[in-house]
């Protein structure tokens, strides 16, 4: 069972692909906001490479992220997928 998540905020300069890789190891729940709110296919790419949930949405449109997290497969604003 993973426990926990980290934030990036879209930090610059970090791969999140690297930082996930390694939250998977450490067990870490899910990792919420490593790209800019509209890298959707970043988002996708993302989701579908590693074994752990990604979040998004805090920061984008309350109407249509979660249509876009459903094809995504990332998690929006803590709602579990359906």
């Amino acid at each position: 069972m993973r426990f926990g998540y980290v934030s990036m905020n879209s930090a610059s300069g970090v791969r999140p692909d690297v930082v996930a890789r390694e939250l998977e190891e450490l067990g870490i729940g899910w990792l919420e906001e490593p790209f800019l709110p509209d890298a959707y296919e970043a988002y996708a790419e993302l989701a579908d490479t590693v074994d752990l949930t990604i979040a998004a949405g805090e920061q984008q449109n309350q109407q249509t992220m979660p249509m876009i997290a459903r094809v995504c497969g990332v998690l929006f604003c803590g709602t579990p997928l359906p």
